[in-house]
C-alpha cells in the first residue's frame, strides 16, 4: 500500500515537472523582500524552538534536583 502511494507521487512529479518548480522564495531570489522575510521568519522560529527546548531541559534539571533533595532529606530522617 505504501509502495503504491509512493509510486503514484513519483509518477505525478515526473509527469508534471512544471508543478515541481520552486517559487521565488524557495529558489532564493536575493534582495527580494519576500525572501528576506522568509529568512527572518526561519530564524525567529529556530529561536522559538530553542527557547522551548531550553525550558524543557530546565524543567528536567529542576525535577532531578528536587528528587535528590527529597531523597537526601528522607535518608537524613532515618
Amino acid at each position: 500500500m505504501l509502495l503504491r502511494g509512493l509510486s503514484v507521487v513519483v509518477a505525478m512529479v515526473a509527469l508534471a515537472p512544471q508543478g515541481a518548480e520552486a517559487c521565488a522564495v524557495c529558489f532564493g531570489a536575493k534582495g527580494q523582500p519576500v525572501t528576506e522575510a522568509a529568512g527572518d521568519a526561519i530564524l525567529f522560529l529556530l529561536g522559538l524552538v530553542g527557547c522551548v527546548l531550553a525550558a524543557i531541559v530546565a524543567f528536567i534539571v529542576c525535577l532531578v534536583l528536587r528528587g535528590r533533595r527529597v531523597a537526601g532529606a528522607a535518608e537524613g530522617a532515618r
